[in-house]
């Protein structure tokens, strides 16, 4: 009779009832917050990235008559977003690629004197293109690596 009393009263017992609901609702919540804040890492991340190609291509669209106008635009994607990696030692960032292309033809640092700085004319077309790496590195998930991709064009002055 005492053992049905005591099983019963078990039975009826709600202490602890918060704790274990606790428990169970605290890990979702973590990789909630985490998964938020790693969002907000890599918004701002996209709208750096963003803000300094349309830097460059505005630099390389008044580059028109200048020397070194590839390595200007690095240099003004680099001011335009201090808190990602140097545009200027793409070679030392793996993941992180710039193509600049004017009236069409892609520049480099190599051919920049050649048919690069010969297209540049009035009314063409500057274009800047960005691809950043990303992660989404939250606690307890696998999610990987993304990349973030802009571009940006203007026209030649």
């Amino acid at each position: 009779m005492l053992r049905i009393h005591l099983l019963r009263k078990l039975i009826r017992e709600r202490r602890g009832a918060t704790a274990a609901e606790f428990g169970l609702v605290i890990p979702i919540l973590t990789i909630m917050l985490f998964a938020i804040i790693k969002f907000g890492i890599v918004m701002n991340s996209y709208v750096e990235l963003t803000n300094a190609v349309a830097a460059g291509a505005h630099q390389l669209a008044i580059s028109r008559g200048t020397a070194n106008s590839y390595d200007k635009t690095l240099t003004a994607m680099d001011n335009a977003a201090p808190n990602l990696n140097a545009f200027t030692k793409l070679s030392q960032n793996p993941g992180q690629a710039v193509t600049v292309k004017v009236a069409g033809t892609g520049c480099t640092s190599a051919n920049q004197s050649g048919a690069c700085e010969s297209a540049f004319t009035a009314g063409g077309e500057a274009t800047v293109s960005a691809t950043y790496p990303c992660d989404w590195d939250i606690p307890f998930t696998n999610l990987g690596s993304c990349s973030l991709t802009t571009s940006a064009t203007e026209y030649i002055q």
